[in-house]
């Protein structure tokens, strides 16, 4: 389980590192996303929310390994219909 990557489109890349390194060496059935995943109060459209699952989700989607999320408050902060948020973030 990760949580609190509260990143952005400009996002440090030992944030990605740290996740790529922690699945190698864990090697999980399954990766649980457990909240605050995004900085929404930076990320606004719809589009931007895309690039930054498409970021964040690489690790797990180029291993096939299994994920899910939930939202935490830093989730919410994006203005964006929470149903709309969960199609984008669950592809």
């Amino acid at each position: 389980m990760l949580s609190d990557i509260q990143e952005t489109l400009d996002y440090d890349k030992r944030s990605l590192n740290g996740i790529n390194r922690i699945i190698e060496i864990e090697k999980p059935d399954l990766v649980i996303l457990g909240g605050d995943n995004c900085d929404g109060t930076i990320l606004k459209t719809e589009e931007e929310l895309r690039k930054y699952s498409d970021i964040f989700s690489k690790p797990m989607e180029s291993r096939k390994i299994p994920w899910a999320h939930v939202f935490g408050n830093h989730d919410h902060d994006i203005e964006i219909d929470n149903i709309k948020k969960t199609k984008i973030c669950a592809k």
